[in-house]
């Protein structure tokens, strides 16, 4: 059950955790960004993009499908 004093964890350490499984950006950002519309993916990259060292427009080109 949902525990609403538990503590969520950080921006970084959600990408700490998924780079030591050994996810790549791309894998990272679909993740994040999937089953989302495109302006709550525009404020997922405003929060992730630093910690994955990428821009806005780099974060956002790696969530579109397209040339997979």
């Amino acid at each position: 059950m949902f525990d609403p004093f538990k503590k969520r964890p950080t921006p970084e350490e959600i990408i700490r955790l998924a780079r030591e499984e050994g996810m790549s950006d791309k894998e990272i950002v679909r993740l994040l960004t999937g089953g989302r519309t495109f302006r709550d993916a525009q404020q997922i990259a405003r929060d992730y993009a630093k910690i994955l060292e990428l821009s806005l427009k780099e974060f956002m080109d790696l969530r579109r499908n397209e040339g997979d």
